[in-house]
């Protein structure tokens, strides 16, 4: 048994072990075959090495393909969630005036204790720098605060 066939045996063992879907196992498990009958003698070891690079090839195309799938799929549900959020969320109708808010001069301040540096705060939380961080920091406190109570409603099922 040669040291390659050893590395094969472990990886076709992972393989197995690993929560990769079936067909994404089946690609794998092929290319190792190829690569496993180059190792243990192949009449012809140019067009052995051909062959694994072509397994080698389609197991990338096929995977990409499965991530493409998957990804569309993540998409997919994503707006869905938010489709879900826009219409379940009680503060849905008031985030587009809370982000105007935030980013209206007026939302930030000038405290005076350092030159060019403004202050936001809200709940107890305060933001100190320049006037757009701040603007920065308040809009991304909204979206935050949005975005975990649809958490706390829809996921957890308003805990």
């Amino acid at each position: 048994m040669s040291k390659h066939h050893k590395k094969i045996e472990q990886l076709n063992s992972e393989i197995a072990a690993s929560g990769l879907d079936p067909q994404h196992k089946t690609y794998a498990v092929d290319v190792l075959g190829e690569v496993d009958e180059i190792t243990n003698g192949h009449a012809d070891k140019i067009q052995g090495i051909t062959d694994a690079m072509l397994a080698l090839t389609g197991y990338m195309i096929r995977r990409d393909i499965i991530l493409q799938d998957t990804h569309s799929k993540q998409i997919e549900s994503m707006r869905g969630m938010v489709t879900s959020h826009a219409d379940t969320c009680p503060l849905a109708d008031q985030i587009p005036a809370l982000v105007m808010e935030a980013m209206k001069s007026e939302a930030t301040r000038d405290d005076g204790s350092v030159p060019g540096q403004a202050v936001v705060s809200g709940h107890g939380i305060k933001a100190k720098a320049d006037p757009w961080t701040t603007r920065i920091v308040a809009v991304a406190a909204v979206a935050c605060f949005a975005f975990a109570s649809y958490i706390v409603k829809t996921i957890m099922g308003g805990a």
